[in-house]
C-alpha cells in the first residue's frame, strides 16, 4: 500500500498546489487535518525569493492554521514555521491552542501567527505594562488583533490607519487612531504632548522619524520592513532620551519560543474571545491561493485572509 497524499502550497515566483507524502508526526507531534490557514506577508516575501523558510523546515508555504486534530477531532489553532498552506501537517502539540466555541475555524486562522507577534513584542520585548503605546497598521493583520491585545493589558493605545473610515474602525474598538495618510508626528503631538512610552513599527525605514514621537525612556519593537530596509536615525536623539530599539521576527524564534508565547498568550487571551472581550478580524475567505496572494499584494480589506483549505479538492 503506498503513502497516503495530502496537498500542499509552495511559491517561487508564483504559487501552486503540489501532491505531497502524507506527515508522520513524530515525538510530541499530532497530525492536524486543516481547514484554514492565514496568508500574512512573509508568505509572500517566501514566494518572492525574499525571505526563504529557516533551515529544515518545509518550502510549503503558511504560518498559521486553523482544523481538527485527526487523533481526537478536537478544532484547534496552530503557529508553525512552514507548511501551514496544506491539507495536513504534523505540528507539535505545544503550539496548538483549543478554538474557542463562538469561533469559527476561519475566524480560528487568524489568531496564532498575530497572537505570537504581538505577545511576543508588547509584553517579552517591550515589556510594557502601562503607559502609551503606538502601533502602526491598526487594521492590519497583526496589528488588528494587537490593538485589542494592547488594550485589554491596560495600555492607552494609539494606532495608525489610512483614511477616516479605518480610523473610525479603530476607534470603535477603544483605540485613539491617526490618519497615517497625513503627518503622523503633528497629530501624535496633540494626542501625547509628552511622548510614546512603546510603538511597534512594522514599516521600516519610517524607524528615524519615529523616535522623534517618544517619551525619555521609551522604546520601540521594529517587527517589518515593508517601506524599505534602511532609516536616518539620529543617534543624538536615541541617547539623549535613553531610547531602546528592539528588531524581531517571529519565525526564526526556537520552537521552545514559539510553545512558551503560545501557552502565556492562550491563557491571556482564549477567554477574553470566549466571551467576546476580543473579536478576531477576518478580512475574506478565498479558496484559490493566487486571487489570495493577489489581494494581498494590493492591499486587504481590515484584518487577516484567510485560505479555505478544504476546498482544494475541487481545484
Amino acid at each position: 500500500m503506498g503513502m497516503q497524499k495530502m496537498k500542499g502550497l509552495i511559491g517561487d515566483g508564483s504559487v501552486r498546489l503540489i501532491s505531497l507524502d502524507m506527515p508522520e508526526p513524530g515525538p510530541g507531534e499530532v497530525l492536524v487535518e486543516i481547514t484554514h490557514a492565514g496568508v500574512n506577508p512573509a508568505d509572500l516575501a517566501q514566494v518572492q525569493g525574499v525571505y526563504p523558510p529557516p533551515p529544515g523546515v518545509t518550502e510549503v508555504l503558511g504560518l498559521e492554521f486553523a482544523g481538527h486534530r485527526t487523533d481526537t477531532g478536537e478544532p484547534v489553532m496552530g503557529l508553525v514555521a512552514g507548511g501551514a498552506c496544506a491539507t495536513h501537517i504534523a505540528v507539535p502539540e505545544n503550539q496548538l491552542l483549543p478554538v474557542p466555541g463562538r469561533l469559527s475555524l476561519a475566524q480560528a486562522a487568524t489568531i496564532p501567527e498575530a497572537l505570537a507577534t504581538a505577545w511576543t513584542n508588547i509584553v517579552w520585548e517591550l515589556g510594557a505594562r502601562e503607559g502609551t503605546i503606538y502601533i502602526q497598521g491598526g487594521t492590519g493583520s497583526v496589528g488588528s488583533l494587537a490593538i485589542q491585545l494592547a488594550r485589554e493589558l491596560g495600555l492607552d493605545v494609539i494606532a495608525s490607519a489610512g483614511g477616516p473610515a479605518r480610523c473610525r474602525w479603530v476607534e470603535s474598538h477603544g483605540v485613539r487612531c491617526v490618519d497615517h495618510r497625513r503627518d503622523v508626528a503633528e497629530q501624535m503631538k496633540a494626542l501625547v504632548p509628552g511622548g510614546l512610552d512603546y510603538a511597534i513599527n512594522i514599516q521600516g525605514s519610517d524607524l528615524g522619524e519615529m523616535t522623534k514621537m517618544m517619551a525619555r525612556g521609551g522604546a520601540i519593537a521594529a517587527i517589518g520592513n515593508r517601506a524599505g530596509n534602511t532609516t536616518d536615525l539620529n543617534v543624538g536623539r536615541l541617547m539623549v532620551r535613553g531610547l531602546t530599539i528592539r528588531g524581531t521576527t517571529l519565525r526564526s524564534r526556537p520552537a521552545a519560543q514559539k510553545a512558551r508565547a503560545m501557552a502565556e498568550a492562550g491563557e491571556f487571551v482564549l477567554a477574553r474571545y470566549a466571551s467576546g472581550a476580543m473579536v478576531p478580524v477576518l478580512s475574506e475567505v478565498l479558496t484559490d491561493p493566487e486571487r489570495a496572494h493577489e489581494l494581498m499584494r494590493r492591499g486587504p480589506g481590515i484584518g487577516k485572509v484567510v485560505l479555505d483549505v478544504q476546498g482544494w479538492g475541487r481545484l
